[in-house]
């Protein structure tokens, strides 16, 4: 591994080799916030470590974990790596063993021939988990923490790039007048850093809690990176078929409307723009007042549609 190694770090790749034979390599730094994630090999299986080292990663670690065992409980396992283990632990830290799904959307659409099937892939196999996952409500506040989480964005991080008064009139929102009665799998870090197409079907990585929503949020995060932020092959294409996707078949699946459907994508797209212009604030700015712009202009499409 051609990486600095603290000594902390040293003691669990020893152990890992020792007591489970499990040898570390390269370090995987593209869509994680943890950066102490390898690649590795168990004998001949080739396996993903996520190692909870330090007090941001112990956190983000122990939120995967608490998505795993709520991804089961709705039963959307089949988009878990096999095999997950998530039960080992050295001297308080946690660690994550999964399968090694290969290339992710990201990558898998560099080298692909006719990269447009890969988004095709990718909402076949949603459908079903979408089906499968559906269920009433407990209540309609899904929608809230990632309001908040977009006023935080305003609010803490491009206060100077959005207009005041979309952000109070966001800031009054109620979120339970947009929310939907049936919900399904849903998560808003749903992004082609974290989606694998594999021939067994969609793998997603990074689950935190919270996974049952309206998935036109997650499909338009997933679309917007892809295109407006990556440009990946194909995103063009891919952009339109999973919008098609929200606007037909979502409001059939989950009992709402075209109009309600197309809310939440809009919503999905502010939310995504902000928070890849927070990440860019600092080494691109230029880039992150686009996207700023951008996030404003989709936030505002999205109150035009809730007042008529």
């Amino acid at each position: 591994m051609r990486m600095e190694l603290t000594h902390e770090l040293q003691e669990v790749l020893l152990f890992l080799e020792r007591q489970h034979g499990v040898i570390c390599d390269e370090r995987l730094t593209l869509g994680n916030v943890v950066s102490t994630v390898f690649r590795a090999t168990q004998g001949v299986q080739r396996l993903v470590v996520k190692i909870g080292l330090t007090e941001f990663a112990l956190r983000e670690v122990e939120k995967n974990i608490a998505g795993y065992d709520e991804m089961r409980a709705i039963g959307a396992q089949e988009l878990l790596p096999n095999p997950l283990i998530t039960t080992i632990s050295y001297e308080g830290i946690p660690l994550i063993l999964m399968e090694d799904c290969g290339l992710d959307f990201w990558h898998a659409t560099q080298v692909a021939e006719h990269p447009v099937m890969l988004y095709e892939y990718l909402i076949g196999h949603m459908r079903g988990i979408y089906e499968r996952t559906r269920r009433a409500a407990v209540d309609r506040q899904y929608l809230e923490p990632l309001r908040l989480r977009l006023l935080e964005q305003y609010r803490v991080h491009l206060l100077t790039l959005i207009n005041e008064e979309l952000i109070e009139r966001l800031e009054k929102l109620k979120s339970e007048t947009v929310a939907i009665s049936t919900v399904c799998f849903s998560s808003f870090d749903f992004t082609p850093e974290d989606v694998f197409v594999t021939e067994r079907g969609v793998k997603y990585l990074d689950p935190l809690p919270g996974i049952l929503g309206m998935p036109a949020i997650d499909l338009a995060c997933f679309a917007g990176v892809a295109r407006d932020v990556y440009d990946l092959p194909g995103a063009n294409e891919g952009y339109d078929f999973i919008y098609k996707f929200v606007e037909s078949e979502l409001p059939i699946l989950l009992d709402c409307g075209v109009a309600n459907a197309r809310q939440h994508f809009l919503f999905g797209r502010a939310l995504q723009c902000a928070l890849s212009a927070r990440f860019r604030m600092e080494h691109e700015r230029e880039r992150a007042a686009l996207l700023a712009k951008q996030s404003e202009t989709f936030l505002s499409q999205f109150l035009v549609e809730l007042t008529g």
